[in-house]
């Protein structure tokens, strides 16, 4: 569910001269799906980027190729959280979420010692579970996320530098809510979830591998994600630096669409 993030700047950025003519959200007509919410988000955002060292943001948009892969450029989420928040946030919490292809629960465990504990359904109520190490690196457009990395699979120890690009993440404290996406069948998949302390009681049948750091909670059991979700308390403490919705996020293509880089024609 979680390969690690392939898309070193190689992948997403080319040379400036190869960039050209090549759709960028600047030269385009307005996303149809930005609204005026998604527009506020821009704003704030853009403040954020300008504090930033460099004003940096993720990749150059001058540099990124904004045409292919059914726009998965354009349509990539903004991050919304510093490295800072999104460490103090995941470490010592679980993540749950409803997975890309299955109507069940997913979850995964962020250990305090970088490993990230998965357990994932595979169908009929069986689930599979297994272990990465996790890094918090900058995701391609916004702030920070998460991205995992199998020493034991992968040809190096750890991820190379072209290759420390993180997943999308955007949480709302608001509603507790917290997403992860990834690119999955052509689309942005929304890992749509909460935070929590609580250890659920359906783990220790379904999950005896993940670690249990905290109370068992009793009132979470069941197949589906709203099952286990009548009793959870969510974590609503994360710091995010702009507003974002993690249901229908601010997009690299609406940001730079109402905001153009220098130099841009």
């Amino acid at each position: 569910m979680l390969p690690s993030l392939k898309y070193a700047a190689a992948a997403l950025a080319l040379s400036a001269s190869a960039a050209l003519a090549a759709g960028e959200p600047w030269s385009r007509a307005a996303p149809r799906d930005m609204t005026p919410e998604h527009q506020q988000y821009a704003a704030q955002a853009k403040q954020v980027k300008e504090r930033q060292p460099g004003g940096s943001f993720g990749f150059d948009p001058m540099t990124t190729t904004w045409r292919g892969e059914r726009g998965r450029t354009n349509t990539h989420p903004v991050s919304n959280m510093s490295r800072a928040a999104t460490v103090s946030a995941l470490t010592g919490r679980y993540h749950v979420y409803k997975p890309a292809d299955q109507n069940a629960w997913s979850v995964r465990y962020f250990a305090p010692d970088g490993t990230t504990y998965f357990c994932e359904p595979q169908g009929r109520g069986r689930y599979r579970e297994f272990r990465m190490d996790r890094y918090v690196a900058h995701t391609p457009f916004g702030l920070y996320g998460t991205m995992h990395w199998d020493s034991n699979k992968e040809s190096t120890a750890t991820p190379p530098a072209s290759e420390r690009w993180a997943w999308p993440s955007v949480a709302n404290p608001k509603t507790g809510e917290y997403t992860t996406y990834t690119w999955w069948r052509g689309e942005w998949h929304a890992e749509t979830g909460w935070l929590q302390d609580d250890y659920a009681a359906v783990w220790a049948e379904k999950c005896p591998q993940l670690p249990r750091s905290a109370s068992v909670n009793n009132r979470q059991s069941g197949e589906t994600l709203n099952e286990i979700a009548r009793g959870a308390r969510a974590y609503r403490g994360m710091s995010v630096a702009f507003p974002n919705d993690p249901r229908d996020p601010l997009t690299a293509g609406m940001f730079y669409h109402l905001y153009p880089p220098q130099g841009a024609r």
